[in-house]
């Protein structure tokens, strides 16, 4: 007889070790996913703003859905993160990998279409510049080369 106050675990708790490895490694792909796709959503942001050089009100307007749609992935990024961690630590915290998921660009309007593009950016980024390093900034230039080369893509796409 299993009391509601017992210290020891149910059965259903217990997470099998190939399942706890299985769900840590899609998480893991996932995670990197979502780091593209944040910066996937920089790239589209850096297009837009090309494309609207000159128009302050737009850029800002822009700037402000693309910085809440990267600030709410980024803080799911560390949720990811601090949960793949917890469960490194402590293995009977593999329960919680069922109940963790990440959704790309939850906070705009529509996040699948968001996540295709920027998808779709970062492919064109790293066929284009395959040893450019994130971290730096666009020249004009690149940003210009970047942004037709998407362009290309996108219609390729349809």
């Amino acid at each position: 007889m299993a009391f509601l106050w017992s210290s020891k675990k149910s059965k259903e708790e217990t997470v099998p070790e190939a399942e706890i490895r299985e769900r840590t490694q899609r998480l893991q792909r996932d995670i990197q996913h979502l780091e593209d796709t944040i910066y996937g959503v920089a790239l589209f942001f850096e297009g837009l703003s090309l494309l609207h050089a000159g128009q302050t009100a737009v850029i800002e307007t822009y700037q402000k859905q693309f910085r809440n749609v990267i600030e709410t992935d980024r803080d799911t990024l560390k949720q990811a993160r601090e949960l793949l961690q917890a469960v490194e630590q402590d293995p009977t915290q593999a329960a919680r990998l069922r109940q963790f998921s990440i959704v790309p660009c939850k906070g705009h309007s529509n996040p699948a279409e968001m996540e295709r593009r920027a998808q779709v950016l970062v492919d064109t980024y790293n066929r284009v510049f395959p040893e450019r390093p994130r971290s730096r900034e666009f020249a004009e230039e690149e940003a210009f080369r970047l942004t037709e080369e998407a362009v290309r893509a996108f219609a390729a796409l349809k």
